[in-house]
């Protein structure tokens, strides 16, 4: 068991406490190498760690470090900028 400010004993994971990670609609939820991971019960949880141990998951979570190798996939009904923006039209604008 690790508790908050621990590493593994193996030293592969590190827990911190967050007060805030902004993504409340998949409480709870929390950050595995500056990628967030949500809706998380138990058996989830478990799963996950299972997962990272293993390599299961390097597609979606990149190894510590490496913050541009996996780029961050978003459905398209949870985007905030569905279409690209219009010109204003006015003069310069581009």
């Amino acid at each position: 068991q690790v508790r908050v400010g621990q590493t593994t004993e193996d030293g592969m994971f590190t827990l911190e406490e967050a007060e805030c990670l902004a993504d409340c609609d998949r409480a709870p939820c929390l950050q595995v190498n500056h990628r967030y991971v949500g809706a998380l019960d138990a058996p989830a949880f478990n799963r996950l760690v299972d997962d990272l141990r293993a390599g299961r998951r390097e597609e979606e979570i990149p190894t510590h470090g490496v913050l541009n190798r996996v780029e961050r996939q978003t459905v398209p009904e949870r985007q905030t900028v569905p279409a690209a923006p219009k010109a204003s039209g006015r003069r310069g604008a581009r």
